[in-house]
């Protein structure tokens, strides 16, 4: 076996793709799964297609925001300012990260914090922020609580990347809710809320969404306590992770090293090495991109500041390689998995 595709081809059909995970994912009945998914070749474990890259290198910006916003529009606002400004000195990104577009509120949420700082996904943000992508010609991702009309009653934790064209390239819900999240306290809604809805409506590979892009494999939305949604997402070909910066756990720059694709997360302390402090005192996080070494290679150096990256993705994917013995070692156990086993 010499041809390299048949080598990732083999290691797949080890795996069964993501289907031998997916009972661990989904939590439903080992058996049941493996017949329906597990061995037969199903959108989830075909091994997904990669876009041509538009260039040999992709020029990643991290936008952080101002602290204490004191509304959304306003927070747009120095968002829109400062992109305007990176291209204007003659920097161009291929991918603007906004970070968690969520103004004055932060876990645990209230419902009242909620209501005041969701996102419509038809509203005039996201198409304010449709506009600017298309005007600058780079894609723009951020995280937010949206509502959606095909899910009344819900405010969702989710991630959205707007495509160059000014199109919406993506959504992915959070798939979990938060490891540490108060069962008494109000919380946003995520997969594992309604996930046999979910799956009846968009069907079981959206679990563990990849959006195919020509700036790479795009993911969102994991954190440090979810190590088999990463190891899924690597699977199915994710080459930058976007981590939820809501969390704030960190996690990213060692899922950048273990599964070996570009991580944008959080660090505690600027680019500079100093730390960002908040109006309290407190240290605050900042924006992070860690390649595939775990090495943070671009950080803004405070709040209201941009940093940019490029990022050898042509050359990157030419020699990645990513270390899958310790799936391999669980691939039987997720293999046999079946929900309330302890």
């Amino acid at each position: 076996m010499n041809n390299p595709l048949e080598k990732i081809a083999s290691r797949r059909s080890c795996l069964g793709g993501l289907g031998l995970g997916g009972a661990a994912l989904l939590g439903t009945s080992g058996p049941a799964y493996a017949e329906r998914s597990a061995y037969r070749d199903t959108s989830a474990t075909r091994p997904k297609a990669v876009k041509p890259l538009r260039s040999d290198s992709i020029a990643v910006a991290l936008v952080q925001p101002s602290a204490g916003s004191p509304d959304l529009a306003a927070l747009l606002e120095g968002v829109t300012d400062r992109i305007v400004l990176l291209e204007s000195s003659g920097s161009t990104p291929d991918l603007v990260h906004l970070g968690a577009l969520v103004a004055g509120a932060q876990l645990p949420w209230s419902a009242k914090d909620a209501v005041a700082t969701a996102i419509d996904l038809d509203g005039m943000e996201i198409a304010r922020l449709q506009k600017l992508a298309a005007q600058q010609r780079c894609y723009l991702s951020f995280e937010c609580l949206a509502r959606d009309r095909s899910w009344a009653g819900h405010i969702i934790h989710m991630g959205v990347l707007i495509g160059s064209d000014g199109a919406i390239a993506g959504q992915q819900w959070r798939a979990f809710p938060s490891a540490k999240r108060d069962k008494r306290l109000w919380a946003p809604t995520t997969i594992a809320d309604v996930r046999e809805r979910f799956i009846g409506r968009y069907g079981d590979d959206a679990m563990v969404p990849v959006i195919q892009t020509d700036i790479g494999n795009i993911s969102m939305l994991a954190d440090a306590s979810e190590p088999l949604l990463q190891a899924a997402q690597a699977i199915k070909g994710t080459e930058l992770m976007l981590f939820s910066a809501l969390e704030r756990r960190g996690g990213s720059r060692g899922a950048a090293e273990a599964y070996q694709f570009f991580t944008i997360g959080q660090t505690r302390s600027s680019h500079s090495g100093d730390a960002t402090l908040s109006e309290a005192g407190e240290e605050r996080p900042s924006l992070a991109l860690y390649d595939p070494r775990g090495v943070d290679v671009s950080s803004p150096r405070g709040d209201g500041t941009v940093s940019l990256a490029r990022l050898p993705l042509a050359r990157w994917r030419q020699k990645r390689c990513m270390p899958d013995q310790g799936i391999l070692a669980l691939a039987p156990v997720l293999r046999h998995y079946s929900q309330g086993v302890g």
